[in-house]
């Protein structure tokens, strides 16, 4: 008789907690897909929030012999959060070369180019080693001195700066020597 009673109650108990362990395992998958999506979310709205501009693009001059192009880009923060992690930031400069082929070149922060100041409002500037970010609404100055010795400056050429944020803004820039 004990084994009648103990026999179908093992089988119900190895049953639930079959059952238990599916539905944990179900749980935890269910929870961690959930934190993926709201992660995903959270960078869609910083994206939103977060956005840059490309106001100008000066040719500070190209050097024929050393075939370097030396530019000035202002970038203005319109987002709400900083701009500081500057080795995670790109500036991309995409240009036709003399056998007409686009060339995009991916810009070497601190060997290629880097912020010097940061205008806070009007005409008032700070240098960007003593304050190292570019807050919301402020723009800052980037000087870029690189190689281009295949570059026609005859068409125009496209600056492009990304954040670290992901937000991006380029400018058509025309060079007239």
């Amino acid at each position: 008789m004990p084994s009648e009673v103990i026999i179908p109650g093992f089988v119900v108990i190895a049953v639930l907690l079959v059952v238990s362990v599916y539905a944990v395992s179900t749980l935890t998958s269910t929870i961690s897909e959930l934190a993926s999506a709201v992660r995903a979310q959270g960078e869609s709205v910083a994206k939103l929030y977060n956005r840059v501009e490309v106001l100008e693009v000066r040719v500070n001059g190209y050097d024929n012999v050393t075939s370097t192009l030396d530019l000035t880009i202002l970038v203005e923060n319109r987002g709400e959060d900083p701009i500081y992690l500057m080795d995670k930031c790109d500036l991309i400069v995409e240009y036709s070369s003399v056998d007409s082929k686009v060339v995009a070149r991916r810009l070497r922060y601190g060997d290629e180019w880097s912020i010097e100041y940061v205008i806070i409002a009007g005409n008032f500037s700070v240098p960007f080693e003593e304050r190292r970010f570019v807050g919301s609404g402020e723009v800052g100055a980037i000087r870029a001195v690189f190689s281009a010795s295949d570059i026609d400056l005859g068409k125009p050429f496209k600056v492009v700066f990304v954040s670290h944020y992901g937000t991006r803004g380029s400018k058509w820039v025309f060079y007239s020597a």
